[in-house]
């Protein structure tokens, strides 16, 4: 069994059978904080140490794309305002 702490406090139980129907920390994290209105709230917000060692000092851009991993992360693939031959794309 796992235990999950609701907003009310009392304590839930999932039990394994229907584990896969529980949401995941990421999930409730995405839920509580998206509202807030202060961006998509990544749950692994650091960069992938594979990345370019430019885009891992600077971070994130305006222009940036990529997608959401199942885990919580942003997978970078390049930026549009770039030049192509850059280090970053």
């Amino acid at each position: 069994m796992v235990h999950i702490q609701t907003p009310s406090h009392k304590p839930e139980f999932c039990p394994s059978e229907v584990l896969t129907r529980c949401p995941s920390s990421y999930e409730v994290y995405v839920e509580k904080m998206f509202p807030l209105k202060h961006g998509y709230p990544l749950w692994l917000p650091q960069p992938d140490h594979n990345l370019p060692i430019e885009y891992r000092q600077n971070g994130v851009s305006i222009g940036d794309i990529g997608f959401i991993t199942s885990n919580g992360g942003f997978d970078y693939l390049f930026n549009i305002w770039s030049p192509a031959k850059s280090p970053m794309n």
